[in-house]
């Protein structure tokens, strides 16, 4: 009878030992699974980010040669390549307006353009000059250090020439939803004031604006050559992996260089 009770408690004890070894296993196999899916999603994110550099490389290296067909209003080109998906946008500054170097005027027009309101218009065109100026002789809709003051935002306006779009955040009446339709008008790189109309970006203007902005006259809106200065944004897909980069490059900045990068920006937020 013991002899049995004894080889009972063999078995039981050699099932719990299986039963222990296959759960290991399970276990070991799921997380052998998650570590594979994990080193597949790194290599993804990884080679998205070389796919999105070598885009960039390749449209500077085709507008030094001037070898190349593609528009430079912001048209969306999409190139297979064997790692991935590129889609490339190459903008010319001078489609956009210069905010350091457009005057109130014209920065009001180009807005009554777009549908703003005349009293919203020049509310900001007369900010973004009081901005950049460096004096503290307020426009009639602007605003200068007394009024950032009143606000509670003590030290503005720069009274210099903004660094950046994101600048035009901080004026003083400035709404976030009017910031994101301003912005992709607008440039720090163009150093002009006026505009290219054959290269305004695609995507921001409509038919009846873009015959608006030709029917001024070039006292209105001076009318400029193309640029040499581009905004080149690069979006690659690897695996179901996106990586994305906006990069401003200047051709010819002298007799030594072909081009020089003014900025070098990784988008942040893209989906993945």
């Amino acid at each position: 009878m013991t002899s049995v009770k004894q080889q009972g408690a063999a078995l039981m004890i050699v099932l719990w030992v299986i039963a222990l070894l296959m759960i290991l296993a399970v276990s070991f196999s799921q997380t052998m699974r998650i570590e594979t899916q994990q080193i597949k999603h790194q290599q993804g994110a990884l080679t998205s980010k070389y796919l999105a550099s070598e885009g960039i490389w390749r449209v500077i290296q085709a507008l030094v040669d001037e070898q190349h067909s593609w528009l430079t209003n912001g048209t969306v080109y999409q190139l297979n390549t064997d790692k991935g998906t590129l889609f490339i946008q190459i903008q010319d500054q001078n489609g956009l307006l210069d905010v350091n170097y457009a005057s109130a005027g014209l920065i009001t027009t180009l807005l009554k353009t777009k549908g703003w309101s005349t009293h919203t218009a020049e509310q900001y065109a007369d900010q973004i000059v009081d901005w950049r100026d460096s004096d503290n002789e307020q426009l009639a809709a602007g605003a200068e250090r007394l009024h950032y003051k009143a606000a509670g935002r003590e030290g503005l306006p720069k009274n210099a020439a903004f660094n950046s779009l994101e600048e035009l955040r901080l004026l003083l009446s400035m709404h976030e939803q009017d910031y994101q339709k301003i912005a992709p008008l607008m440039t720090v790189y163009s150093q002009q004031s006026g505009l290219n109309l054959s290269v305004l970006p695609v995507s921001f203007y409509t038919e009846n604006e873009r015959k608006r902005l030709s029917d001024l006259t070039n006292e209105q809106l001076p009318r400029l050559p193309a640029g040499r200065c581009f905004v080149i944004t690069s979006r690659a897909e690897v695996r179901k992996k996106m990586a994305s980069l906006k990069v401003a490059v200047l051709l010819n900045p002298d007799q030594s260089k072909d081009y020089a990068i003014l900025s070098w920006q990784e988008i942040t937020g893209v989906a993945s």
